[in-house]
Parts: structure tokens; C-alpha cells; sequence
């Protein structure tokens, strides 16, 4: 069987969407994000069909919000499987065109990773397919890879836009009469910063584009909505053009919703709500209960209310606004995540003077799964209120968002107003808690020393510790850590595991190796993982001649035990909490260095090779150390996914040995027998007779997950050990056998010496020293 971590590093260097890291900084949940995509493949079932698909099916094996698709990997295999036969079709029916590889090199790498956390019986195949095909790519068929990778960063946020360009660009320098990917490239530029003026003229690069673009298309009606939106951007003396692009539009694309959509929003920007409500009439005749139009036509009405001064409106211009909410309300009963037509509801009430519908709305609000739509529904909530609480909330949900950056600074402004008329605890407390939030530490720090002097509080305590350690101080952090130390020692070690570590990494940074280890191996003493993940890539890093002293061993076994520790915990986990663990131990494991097993095998061997050298003597702990991680080695064989590797038919260690005369199973004392026989030299086990070495015991079963780096060897015994007659035919040469589709030559006598030369060495060792 193939090595999983082999595997996930190879799936690693591919170009894919599970390597794209598309749902970091990604806000929407599942529903919204499925919502837009089905959206596009319905109205524009022609435009980068195949990577839209490829999107979908991401989508279903993601992990965002709300996604609680039945099966979820099954579907999205099913999704990929569908696109790679449109994929298949588009270059049978393009023949010379090589491009679609590309297309089909990322579709073949997202099945392998779905094969690979399903654990499939295809991932090696997958695998070794994308390979291959990866390192025979012509760069047209890269330029394909880019374009589904810009395609795809369109849809997952605004922090992935600007690389979103530059992959349009890269794909569109080797195939630029492209027409998709150039107006994929314009409406991304559009969406960005990028149409400021770039010549003389005042015409920006997207204006620039697409005027190309509808150069080469002209009947494509989205190009010309797009640009009369554009045109808007330059002022009044472009409006007349941006009203005849409209025309042009609707001549082109009449009957396609999208078009209909967006040029009645141009003309509302013009002011022109009638022929706006006109086009989205005809938009609801062709879906009816499409929530994006509705919601449009409450916009409308809403901005014709609006656009009046209050002084000159009238009890007539209300009528505005009850159509407004009654086409808001159309709009959330057809789609009940449509946040925007939900929050101009109650904004709407509010302006009518119907005060408990406002607040109705506004309760509802706040419990949107979405982070930066409940963030902005606190804050509005706060706003209808005036309500501390609720300002808090709205930061406390996501504070980089619209409402949380809004509501830390309405909190800032009114504690210092307070503390102007009345300085107390709670005002100073509050400033350090928002400064906090909003990552300025220093301020935060402050105010919470503020606080304190007016009254030393245990929360206060701890919140300057935390503080500080983020902070990196350590002579405040350590001032703070001993006031917590006896009342909160759970988050005293916590936050001085996180101390250490820091310092650390900051040592590290600065090329001072040395003081690094010294802080990563203190870390770990407060068991963080992160600490011995970084301990670890220091120990690797060190040659032979530095390994072997005292410091060395005793970080290793810092390390062991921290994951020894962590697993105990997990495993006495409730279900929910303890999958959810897992996974994270699981991740720190896989990123950080190898397996937990080959750890404390690896381990092990070194203090057998240490325990070996010559003067070893002076490290007195070192056996106690070495036999307390041999018992973590069995114990965690025991319980490790390392059992694949036995044979079906074994139950105490890799291989039994048959007596060749009466050709019966024996236990395991006979295979002690056996194997001791085969020791070389005069060599006796100490107390043999009475009982055997603990030592010995455990190695023997153990023996599969302690030679991990042979385990080839081993497959190789489990298949032929326990059968006589292939001992047989082993005895006059080497056999040959076929082991995951690579040919091995073994002789039986070279594997049974290799299979107890361990045992040698470790008896040996530790007789001497007991």
C-alpha cells in the first residue's frame, strides 16, 4: 500500500482547486456561494462552462458554512466526473486545439484529491496520471490551467482577484485571441482598482477592453451593459453614451435576464426609474420569482423616495416606500439569504416610523449564518437602538468587516466621550477590549492597565497577560502570567507555551539557532504542539556530532510525550469535539513532520545508537527515557492504522514460524526459540528460562511500525514467513516477488538476520545497563 504522506505531498505540488487555498478570507457560506455558480451556468451556459463546473463541484466537498450536502465527496467526485466528459466532447469537437489538457489536468488532480480523503483504491492511479500528463503540457494547455485558475479566483472573494488578474494575463500572453478570457480579465479588472484613467483621454484600461472586446463580438449584450456601467464611472458627459451602450444591449440580449438586470440598474443610476421598472417587469416575466430582480425593483422604488429632499416629500411619495418593502418582502420570501432585500425591510420600517416591524426584522437579522451580513446586522440593530451590546456584537462577529469596522468605531467614539465626562473602570476596560479587536495592541494594553489601577480584576489579569504575550513582551507577560498562575493554570500554561514559542520564532528569524531550540524545548514543557512542530524542524536540521548529547534526547522526548499527551486527550473526547480534534492533530501531524508511530520509533533508535557509544554512561535518565518511549511505541501500534500492513492471518507479530516436522502454528514462545537460535555467537537472554525481557516482548510485536522505513521487507515477510515451502524454495537463492508493482529480490536467511539484528542490538544494549 502506497504511504499516504507520500501521497499528500504529492498532491500537494499540484495545480488545483484544493491547493488554491480558496476558502481562506472567503465570507459566503455554502448556499450563496452554490447559488451564484448555478446562476452563471444557467444564464451563461457557454462561458467557461467547464471551469464553472469545476467550481460546483469544489463547492460540494468544501467546508463552508452551511455545507451539509449528503455524501458530500461522492457528489463532488460525481460533479468532476460530469466535467471531464464536457471537457472530453469541447476537444473532440476542437481537435488541434491542445488547451483542453490543461482543463483536464486539474479536473484528473481534484479527483485524486477527493480519492485520497475518501481514502479511495484510486488515488495512486489518479495520482501517477496527473503526473504524467503534467510533465508532457504544452504551453498552450498551461495557459488553459491559468485561465481555470483565474476563473475560479473570480469567484471566491475580493483577496483573490488581484492574482486572479495576473493569472488572466499569463494565460492571455500565450492565447490572446481568447475571447472569454479577456472579458473574464475585464469584468475582474472592473471589480478592482484598476479603471483608473490610464491615458490622456480618460479612457481606462477596462473601458479599453471592452470597447476591444465588443469589437470583436458585437452582438454580445453583457459587453455593452458592461461598458455603459463604466461609462458611468466618468460623469455626466459620458451619461448620453452609456444610455446608447444600454440600446445597444438590449438589442443584443433582450431576453437574457442578466442583460435586463444590469441595464436597468444603469438607467436607475441615471435617475430614470420608469424605463428601470420597465426592464425589470420583462426580467420577471422570464423568472417570476427570481429574488436578485425583485430585490432591484425595491431599489428602485426605494431611491425614487430618496431622491426627493425631505422638505418637498409628501404623503404620496410613502407609496415609494410600501412598495419598496413589498417587493423587498417578494424578494426574501423567494430566497431566504437574501440578506440585502431583508435589511432594507427593516431599515424601510424604520423610516416609516414602524418601530415593532423594525424590530422584528432586526432579530432576524442578527441570525444570518453569513459573518459579514450578521456583523453588519448587529451594527444596524445597534444603530435602531443606540445599544452598547449591540455594537459589541457586531465586532465580536467579524470586525474587519463593514459593520464590525463601523461599530468599533461608533464604541471608540462614545467611551471617549464618557471618559471626557466621567472616567471609570468599565469605559477603559471597553477601549482596551475594541483596541484589542481591532489589532492595536499597544492602545489596548493601555486601557487595560487603566482599568486595572482603578480596580484590580482577576478577567483584567489575564486579558494583560494574553496581551502581552501577543505582543511579545515578555517581562510584562511575565509579570501578569504569575497574578493568573494559581487561579487560571490552564491558560497560564496555555499562554506560556505560547510566550516561549514566540520568542522563538523571533530568535529563529534572527539566525540565533541556539536561543531558538532553547525556547521551542520551554514551549514545549506548556505542551504546545505548534512549539514542538517547530522544535522538530530545528532537531532534524543538526548533524551527526551535535545530536548525541543529553539536550538532544531530552527535546525528543519533550516532543514525544506532548503528542502522546494530545492523543490521550482526543481519545477522551466527547464525538463531535474529539472528530474535530482529530482533524486538527491530524493536520499538525502531516504538516509538521512524519507520523506520530514513526516519531517514537525514530526515537527510540537513537537512543539504542546512543546507548551504544562508548562513555555513554554519564546520561544516567537516558534508559528510563528509552524504555518509557518503547511502551508509547507498542501502545500506539496498537491503536494505529499501521495494521494494514499485517497479514490477515497474523496476530502477534509480522510472521510465525512453522515447525517443519509436525508443520503446526506455534506460540509465541516458540518463536522467541526460534529466533534466539539464530543469534550469533554464545550470546544467552538474561532470565530467559523465567520470563522474558520485557524488552524483547514488546519489540517483537511492535516490529512493523519500529522499521518503518522497511516495510517493504516486511510485506515481503508476511507474504512468504509463515509459509514452509516458500522457505524452501528460498533456500538455495534469491526470490523475487511483486510488491505494490515493484519487483523485490530477498533471500529468507538476509530477512530473518535483518528482522533480529534489532533485537540483537537492543538486548545487548540494554542488558549491559540493567
Amino acid at each position: 500500500m502506497a504511504d499516504p504522506n507520500t501521497n499528500a505531498s504529492r498532491l500537494g505540488t499540484f495545480q488545483c482547486h484544493f491547493t488554491w487555498e480558496l476558502e481562506e478570507k472567503f465570507t459566503r457560506d455554502f448556499k450563496t456561494a452554490m447559488d451564484y455558480i448555478d446562476h452563471h451556468l444557467k444564464h451563461n451556459p457557454d462561458e467557461m462552462r467547464v471551469p464553472a463546473m469545476a467550481v460546483k463541484a469544489y463547492i460540494y466537498a468544501s467546508n463552508l458554512q452551511g455545507n451539509d450536502t449528503p455524501m458530500k465527496y461522492r457528489t463532488a467526485k460525481d460533479a468532476i466526473t460530469e466535467a471531464l466528459k464536457r471537457n472530453k466532447d469541447d476537444s473532440e469537437e476542437d481537435p488541434t486545439n491542445d488547451g483542453y489538457n490543461g482543463y483536464k489536468v486539474v479536473l484528473l488532480a481534484d479527483l485524486a484529491w477527493l480519492h485520497h480523503k475518501t481514502r479511495g483504491r484510486n488515488v495512486e492511479t489518479c495520482i501517477t496520471e496527473v503526473e504524467e500528463l503534467q510533465a508532457s503540457l504544452s504551453e498552450e494547455a498551461q495557459a488553459y490551467m491559468q485561465a481555470m485558475k483565474a476563473f475560479t479566483f473570480q469567484w471566491f472573494g475580493i483577496s483573490k482577484y488581484t492574482e486572479g488578474i495576473s493569472c488572466y494575463e499569463e494565460a492571455l500572453r500565450v492565447v490572446p485571441s481568447n475571447v472569454e478570457w479577456f472579458f473574464g480579465y475585464t469584468q475582474l479588472l472592473q471589480k478592482t482598482s484598476y479603471s483608473d484613467p490610464q491615458d490622456t483621454y480618460g479612457t481606462s484600461k477596462v473601458e479599453s477592453n471592452l470597447r476591444c472586446f465588443i469589437s470583436k463580438t458585437p452582438k454580445n449584450g453583457l459587453a455593452h451593459v458592461y461598458l455603459a456601467d463604466e461609462l458611468l464611472q466618468k460623469g455626466k458627459d459620458s451619461h448620453l453614451e452609456a444610455e446608447y451602450e444600454v440600446g445597444q444591449a438590449l438589442e443584443s440580449g433582450g431576453e437574457n435576464v442578466v442583460v435586463l438586470q444590469r441595464a436597468g440598474k444603469v438607467f436607475c443610476s441615471l435617475k430614470k426609474y420608469d424605463k428601470a421598472l420597465e426592464l425589470y417587469d420583462r426580467a420577471l416575466e422570464l423568472e417570476s420569482e427570481s429574488s436578485f430582480t425583485l430585490k432591484l425593483v425595491g431599489d428602485a422604488h426605494r431611491f425614487q423616495y430618496f431622491d426627493k429632499p425631505t422638505a418637498e416629500r409628501d404623503e404620496g411619495d410613502k407609496q415609494h416606500l410600501e412598495n419598496a418593502i413589498k417587493y423587498y418582502r417578494r424578494a426574501y420570501e423567494a430566497d431566504k439569504s437574501n440578506f440585502r432585500a431583508h435589511s432594507q425591510m427593516a431599515s424601510l420600517y424604520s423610516e416609516l416610523g414602524q418601530q415593532d416591524e423594525a424590530e422584528e426584522v432586526y432579530s432576524q437579522l442578527i441570525e444570518t449564518r453569513d459573518k459579514e451580513n450578521k456583523a453588519e446586522a448587529f451594527y444596524h440593530f445597534a444603530e435602531f437602538r443606540d445599544d452598547l451590546a449591540l455594537y459589541k456584537e457586531a465586532v465580536d462577529t467579524d470586525v474587519d468587516s463593514y459593520g464590525g469596522k463601523r461599530a468599533a468605531k461608533k464604541i471608540i467614539e462614545k467611551m471617549q466621550s464618557e471618559l471626557t465626562r466621567n472616567p471609570n473602570r468599565e469605559a477603559f476596560e471597553t477601549l482596551g477590549w475594541v483596541y484589542n479587536k481591532t489589532g492595536f495592541i499597544d492602545s489596548a494594553c493601555f486601557h487595560y492597565q487603566q482599568a486595572y489601577k482603578m480596580e484590580p480584576r482577576k478577567e483584567l489579569e489575564l486579558r494583560l497577560s494574553q496581551r502581552y504575550v501577543e505582543s511579545v513582551n515578555p517581562d510584562q507577560a511575565c509579570k501578569y502570567l504569575e497574578l493568573i498562575k494559581d487561579s487560571n493554570p490552564e491558560e497560564y500554561r496555555l499562554l506560556k507555551g505560547k510566550l516561549h514559542l514566540s520568542l522563538g520564532v523571533e530568535f529563529k528569524d534572527q539566525g540565533m539557532t541556539d536561543k531558538a531550540r532553547e525556547q521551542f524545548s520551554l514551549s514545549t514543557e506548556y505542551k504546545s504542539l505548534e512549539g514542538c512542530e517547530k522544535l522538530a524542524e530545528l532537531l532534524q536540521n543538526y548533524t551527526d556530532d551535535e545530536k548525541y548529547d543529553k539536550r538532544w534526547i531530552t527535546d525528543w522526548a519533550k516532543i514525544t510525550s506532548v503528542l502522546q499527551n494530545e492523543w490521550d486527550l482526543v481519545e477522551k473526547c466527547q464525538d463531535k469535539v474529539k472528530e474535530s480534534r482529530l482533524n486538527a492533530l491530524e493536520e499538525i501531524r502531516e504538516k509538521a513532520f512524519m507520523p506520530k508511530v514513526r516519531y517514537l520509533h525514530d526515537l527510540y533508535d537513537k537512543y539504542v545508537e546512543l546507548l551504544l557509544k562508548p562513555g555513554v554512561d554519564k546520561h544516567g535518565n537516558v534508559l528510563i527515557e528509552a524504555r518509557s518511549v518503547l511502551d508509547r511505541v507498542v501502545s500506539e501500534f496498537q491503536k494505529s492504522r499501521f495494521s494494514e500492513l499485517k497479514d490477515k492471518k497474523t496476530r502477534y507479530t509480522f510472521f510465525y514460524i512453522k515447525d517443519p516436522k509436525k508443520g503446526v502454528k506455534k506460540d509465541e514462545k516458540y518463536v522467541y526459540m526460534q529466533l534466539q537460535k539464530r543469534l550469533e555467537g554464545d550470546y544467552e537472554w538474561n532470565g530467559f528460562r523465567g520470563k522474558f525481557p520485557d524488552l524483547f516482548d514488546a519489540l517483537i510485536k511492535v516490529q512493523p511500525a519500529y522499521d518503518f522505513t522497511e516495510n517493504k521487507k516486511m510485506i515481503f515477510l508476511f507474504k512468504i514467513a509463515n509459509k514452509y515451502k516458500h522457505r524452501e524454495r528460498l533456500k538455495d537463492g534469491m526470490q523475487e516477488v511483486k510488491i505494490d508493482g515493484e519487483k523485490y529480490n530477498f533471500s529468507f536467511e538476509e530477512l530473518t538476520e535483518w528482522s533480529v539484528s534489532k533485537v540483537i542490538k537492543l538486548v545487548q544494549c540494554f542488558d549491559k545497563h540493567m
